[in-house]
């Protein structure tokens, strides 16, 4: 996977969801070894990646696949995550704003921030373009219905439309240029392939 020119962090969701409900679903004619194998690595993936979660939507592999135009109608999860997503990216574009704002105005006090639940990704939140809040939602909902080029990669695609979506770019070139996500991809590659039984006749993952 790592070999692949747009492997990017995005992927990791969409992987791991199509691993558990298409690839490791239990169908009628697996054998006992096949059935146990299947539950073993699909119980695994669902303690590690935990992708029933409300939670998750808020992670940085989620919020990189919303940003993605492969994935940003982020299909492999309920329609409660996917509205958590979009909710909270734009909290997250809210903030982008308010720090700007504080920022340039030196005041002591600043404006209140929309609450919202603490995340691995405040590090995308350090410049933002001085546009009022509802233009950014528009934004947003704007990029959601543009009809995507998929035969280009999101880096592309998101240099060749940032000034349509200037707001929303700054997020996703920073989520999207992780050079760590072949460690998290590979990871979930070896937990599909190495599975064996020990001498008890318990099945494991190793």
């Amino acid at each position: 996977m790592c070999s692949e020119n747009s492997v990017s962090l995005s992927e990791v969701y969409p992987i791991v969801c199509g691993l558990i409900r298409r690839s490791l679903k239990v169908q009628d004619s697996d054998g006992v070894i096949i059935r146990k194998t299947k539950d073993v690595i699909s119980d695994e993936l669902n303690r590690r990646y935990q992708p029933n979660d409300k939670k998750t939507a808020c992670s940085t592999p989620v919020i990189a696949s919303l940003m993605d135009t492969r994935y940003k109608h982020l299909t492999f999860l309920s329609s409660e995550q996917r509205k958590t997503a979009e909710e909270f990216l734009e909290g997250l574009i809210d903030e982008m704003n308010l720090k700007r704002l504080t920022d340039t105005s030196g005041h002591d006090n600043p404006p209140p921030k929309r609450q919202r639940r603490p995340s691995g990704i405040d590090f995308l939140l350090s410049k933002s373009p001085d546009k009022p809040e509802s233009q950014d939602e528009l934004e947003l909902q704007s990029y959601l219905l543009d009809k995507s080029d998929f035969n280009k990669s999101p880096l592309e695609w998101w240099s060749e439309n940032e000034t349509k979506y200037p707001c929303l770019s700054i997020i996703a070139k920073r989520v999207l240029a992780d050079n760590n996500v072949c460690v998290v991809t590979r990871s979930i590659d070896i937990n599909v392939t190495v599975a064996h039984y020990d001498d008890a006749g318990r099945l494991s993952l190793s």
